[in-house]
């Protein structure tokens, strides 16, 4: 069967269905004992005797798989979530350091195109007017594009941070079912309904990765 938390929770619940069937059906066989003939007697004991067999094989199926390898895996999960965690921050203030340098630039772009400015106006050589006013337009323009640039970096730092608001939220849903799960874990016993819980908020939190890594 392997690891795999979702496949391995769907065999579980099979399981758990097919002891529940059983059950039924070995009650049904019992309260037809009650009523029954001794000919019919024969036959649902030996029924009984069958089914009873039939339901000790599957709780024994049961009770060797190993819920707790499953519920590792649902705490690696949560772990590699507060690992993507620190990669997302780690871009983000790299991606910051970027918008910082680049709002240093506009402000440096700006400054340069004042001294040309001055230049231009210290300088009325009238050989020179034309060379001078260019200077003044290229710098002009370097002012534009360092400030689209800078305009740029700010829409993608704030992009950043709205992706790691939501990858927190999804992230804090998981860790709130590993908590839930870590003490059955530590303690070996394993309630099939924190399974459940681990298992559907790893499920969950993995889907919201695989959609998060395709934005």
């Amino acid at each position: 069967m392997g690891v795999d938390a979702e496949r391995y929770g769907a065999y579980v619940q099979a399981l758990i269905q097919d002891i529940g069937a059983k059950e039924k059906e070995v009650e049904d066989i019992n309260t037809k004992l009650m009523t029954a003939s001794d000919d019919e007697k024969k036959m649902l004991r030996a029924s009984l005797q069958s089914m009873t067999g039939a339901l000790e094989s599957v709780k024994m199926s049961k009770a060797n798989t190993k819920p707790r390898v499953c519920l590792y895996e649902v705490i690696a999960t949560a772990r590699d979530g507060l690992l993507r965690r620190t990669k997302l921050s780690s871009d983000i203030r790299k991606e910051e350091g970027h918008r910082r340098d680049l709002n240093h630039a506009v402000k440096d772009a700006n400054v340069n195109v004042k001294c040309k400015q001055q230049l231009a106006f210290n300088n009325q050589d009238p050989a020179q007017q034309d060379a001078i006013a260019n200077d003044v337009e290229n710098a002009k323009e370097e002012v534009i594009t360092k400030q689209l640039e800078a305009d740029a970096q700010k829409e993608r730092v704030s992009s950043l941070y709205l992706e790691r608001d939501d990858f927190n939220n999804a992230l804090s849903r998981m860790l709130d079912a590993t908590s839930i799960v870590m003490p059955f874990v530590n303690l070996g016993e394993i309630d099939d309904d924190m399974l459940q819980v681990g298992i559907t908020a790893q499920s969950t939190f993995m889907q919201f990765c695989e959609d998060w890594e395709r934005r």
